[in-house]
Order: C-alpha cells, then structure tokens, then sequence
C-alpha cells in the first residue's frame, strides 16, 4: 500500500483530470501501456477493478494496492507523458 496521502491524491486527481473517470487523454490501449511499461503490471485485471472500473478508479485501486517504489515509478511516467505533450 503507497504512503500516499488523501491531499496528495486530491492533487494528483486535479493534475490527471480523473474527475470525470477518464486519466488524462489516454485510451484504455494507452493507458494500459503506459501502466505495463512503467511497472510491469497490467492495470485492466481483476487485482485493481474497483468501483466502475473507470482508468480514474482503477489507478486509485493502484495507489491502494501498491508499495510507493512502483506508485513512484509510474506517477514519474505519468509526469513525463504529460510534459512530452506540452511540447
């Protein structure tokens, strides 16, 4: 379980857009991907579906269910995906 805590899920909510269930601009193909080659894990199973299943709530269940080294390692990913995008 991360040491993640209620604020710095909220900003990290606000910075992905999770709001309305989507993770930033990625397609369930992308986002699976960029999960599977920060981590290596595949975030579309049964360890991480809670609630609707959405991207937003499947990487809660992630922060939930994952020691910080690998929260770390794909919140790093996350971050350079959306600096890239910025250029």
């Amino acid at each position: 379980m991360s040491s993640l805590t209620a604020s710095e899920r909220r900003k990290l909510e606000k910075l992905l857009g999770m709001e309305t269930g989507y993770v930033l601009g990625f397609s369930n193909r992308e986002f699976a991907e960029l999960i599977l080659d920060a981590t290596g894990r595949q975030i579309f199973t049964a360890r991480y579906d809670y609630e609707s299943g959405s991207k937003a709530n499947r990487l809660r269940a992630f922060w939930q269910r994952e020691e910080d080294r690998l929260v770390g390692k794909l919140m790093a990913a996350m971050l350079e995906d959306i600096d890239a995008s910025a250029l």
